[in-house]
C-alpha cells in the first residue's frame, strides 16, 4: 500500500475498521494522471458479486468498465471535475453485478492529504437499488397517474385530517376556475360557495360517517361550477391508524350532471300528467306531505279539491278531444292564477287537488279569495265559444292542521266538503266542517 494514508502503526487498525464498514469502501491515488486503488474493502467487492480475488488482476480502468459500463462517462467526468477543482462530491450511478443486472450505488468522495501522490481520496459505494427503484416506480406511477387525470374526467382528491388540507388534482381548477388545494378545507367546504347549499347536509353527513368509522362513503351533491351548478358524484375512503383515529380520507369525484338531468326528468316525466303538466296524484301526495313535515305553525298550508261540475256531458256532446282541450285551457288558467311555489295536481279524470303553501296572518281571508277566483275563472270559460255550454266547479277546502297533519287527511276532508259543495247546489266553494 502506497503513501501514508495507512501508516505502519495505525494500517492494521484502518483496514480492521473499514472492513466492518456495511458499504464498500476504496482508497484512490490520482498520481501522474492515473488514477489507482491502493486499497478496497471486501464490500466493495462482494456488494457486486465478485470478490477480491477475481478483480486483483484487472486494471483500474477494465474494472470501471466492467462495473460502471452504463455510466462511465459520467463517473470520469465528475473525477476529473473533482480532482482539478480539489474539491469533493458525490453522485448517484448504476454498476453492473455479476449476474448482469443494474445495481444503483450513491457514490461519495472525501479528499485527504498524502505526502506520496497528487491526490488521495477515499470513495465510498452504499447500495441504494432498493430506494431507487422505489422512486423510480413512484415517478412511473405518478406519471400514469398525471396521463390518466388528463384524459378522464374524474378529479381526485386527498384530505389530510391533521393538517385539515384538502388537496384536488389539477382538474378542479378547470372546471370550478379556484386553486386545488385548501387549507382550513372543512370551512372552505362549508362556507366558500363551493357545494350548493341545498346539499351541505348530505356532504357533512357523510365526512361524520367516515369519522364514526364507515370507511367507504358515496354520495350525489351539486357544486357550483365556472358556467353553472353540475351534479358530482363523489366516492372516498377513509384511512385510520393503528388506534382506529382518522387520518385522511382519499377519493375522486366525477361529473353525473348529465345522468343526474336525465334522471330527474325521466322522474318527473313519471310525476307529470302528460295533458295538464300538473302533478300526477301520487306525485302530489308525495310532494304535499314533504311539504308538511317541515312547515312551522304559524305557517298554515290549504288544500283544494276542484271538481269540473258535469264535465261527463261535455265529452257526451263534444266529444273526448274538445275534452282534452278544455282541460288544458283550465290547468293553464290555474297556473296564472296560483304562485309558482304551490302545489297543483290532477287527481282524476275531472278533479284536481291543488295546495296553497305558506298561508300566514289572515290565511282563511286569502283561501277564500283563492276559492273565488277559481270559481269566477270558471264562469269566463266556455266550451270552444259555445255561449250555451257554461263551465263551473265545486271546491272542497281543508286547511292544515285545523282539518288534518296529513296529506290524507286533508284530502279526505277536502273532498267531503267538494261533495258537499255539490249537495249545496254546485258551483261554489265550502271549506270543511263550515
Amino acid at each position: 500500500m502506497n503513501g501514508n494514508f495507512f501508516s505502519e502503526n495505525t494500517g492494521e487498525k484502518c483496514e480492521e475498521y473499514l472492513e466492518k464498514l456495511p458499504n464498500g469502501v476504496c482508497v484512490a491515488v490520482f498520481d501522474d494522471g492515473v488514477l489507482n486503488i491502493i486499497y478496497s474493502n471486501e464490500r466493495f467487492y462482494t456488494q457486486l458479486g465478485y470478490t477480491r480475488e477475481e478483480c486483483r488482476d484487472l486494471s483500474l480502468k477494465v474494472f470501471a468498465e466492467k462495473l460502471f459500463g452504463a455510466d462511465i462517462d459520467k463517473t470520469k467526468r465528475s473525477f476529473i471535475n473533482w480532482i482539478y477543482s480539489a474539491s469533493t462530491g458525490d453522485m448517484e450511478l448504476r454498476a453492473i453485478h455479476k449476474d448482469g443486472s443494474y445495481r444503483w450505488f450513491v457514490l461519495k468522495t472525501e479528499r485527504i492529504p498524502d505526502e506520496c501522490c497528487e491526490v488521495c481520496y477515499i470513495i465510498s459505494f452504499k447500495d441504494i437499488t432498493a430506494l431507487k427503484t422505489a422512486q423510480i416506480e413512484l415517478q412511473r406511477a405518478n406519471e400514469r397517474q398525471q396521463v390518466l387525470e388528463e384524459i378522464s374526467d374524474e378529479i381526485f382528491l386527498d384530505y389530510d385530517v391533521a393538517s385539515d388540507t384538502l388537496v384536488f388534482s389539477k382538474r378542479f381548477s378547470d372546471i370550478f376556475g379556484r386553486e386545488n388545494v385548501f387549507e382550513n378545507a372543512m370551512e372552505a367546504l362549508t362556507y366558500d360557495n363551493i357545494v350548493d347549499a341545498r346539499d351541505l347536509p348530505v356532504l357533512l353527513e357523510n365526512i361524520n360517517n367516515a369519522f364514526s368509522g364507515q370507511r367507504t362513503n358515496i354520495y350525489d351533491i351539486r357544486l357550483n361550477a365556472l358556467e353553472s351548478k353540475m351534479w358530482f358524484r363523489t366516492v372516498f375512503t377513509a384511512i385510520y391508524d393503528k388506534n382506529a383515529d382518522t387520518k385522511r380520507f382519499i377519493g375522486k369525484m366525477y361529473n353525473i350532471d348529465r345522468e343526474k338531468t336525465e334522471h330527474n326528468r325521466l322522474v318527473l316525466q313519471s310525476q307529470t300528467d302528460p295533458l295538464t303538466g300538473f302533478y300526477t296524484k301520487a306525485a302530489a301526495a308525495m310532494r304535499i306531505d314533504e311539504y308538511i313535515k317541515v312547515i312551522k305553525l304559524p305557517t298554515r298550508c290549504a288544500l283544494i279539491v276542484l271538481d269540473i261540475d258535469d264535465f261527463y256531458r261535455i265529452n257526451d256532446r263534444f266529444g273526448r278531444r274538445e275534452g282534452d282541450r278544455t282541460l288544458v285551457t283550465i290547468s293553464q288558467q290555474l297556473q296564472v292564477l296560483f304562485r309558482n311555489s304551490d302545489i297543483l295536481g290532477r287527481a282524476g279524470g275531472d278533479e284536481f287537488v291543488l295546495l296553497i303553501r305558506d298561508i300566514e296572518d289572515e290565511g282563511a281571508i286569502i283561501v277564500e279569495e283563492k276559492a273565488r277566483d277559481i270559481c269566477e275563472m270558471f264562469r269566463n270559460l266556455s266550451i270552444s265559444g259555445e255561449e250555451n255550454a257554461p263551465l263551473s266547479c265545486s271546491l272542497g277546502i281543508a286547511v292544515y292542521p285545523d282539518n288534518g297533519k296529513s296529506y290524507a287527511e286533508l284530502f279526505t276532508n277536502a273532498d267531503k266538503a267538494m261533495y258537499e259543495a255539490k249537495t249545496r247546489g254546485k258551483n261554489q266553494y265550502v271549506f270543511y266542517g263550515k
